[in-house]
């Protein structure tokens, strides 16, 4: 089941990039140090896919460290949130905690 859910979310991940067949160098989020690295480094869209790639969310994440706190453009439906870390972590605000460990929130690198 899982190596299944593996594959769906690899495919996923190539189409996010627009083309089936194209190779990308999209990165999954290994944790929340890496999230703040990759925005650091400018990579701030990101692709949120669960349930084995049967839900798709695109989000613009940035950080602030003046305020200590992820600023979060869902783009499903244009919302802001601006959380903290304990937040992020927490279903009740946003799923982004919950896909990290599932290896499911992946930085779109174009």
């Amino acid at each position: 089941m899982m190596k299944m859910m593996m594959t769906m979310t690899k495919t996923m991940m190539k189409m996010i990039a627009g083309n089936k067949m194209k190779k990308t160098n999209n990165q999954f989020v290994k944790d929340i140090k890496h999230l703040k690295e990759l925005i650091k480094q400018k990579h701030t869209e990101f692709a949120l896919i669960l349930m084995g790639g049967g839900a798709y969310s695109r989000k613009t994440i940035n950080y602030s460290n003046k305020t200590k706190k992820f600023r979060i453009i869902n783009h499903i439906d244009d919302s802001k949130q601006s959380l903290t870390k304990k937040q992020l972590m927490d279903e009740d605000y946003t799923l982004i905690g919950k896909a990290i460990p599932l290896r499911s929130l992946i930085a779109i690198i174009e």
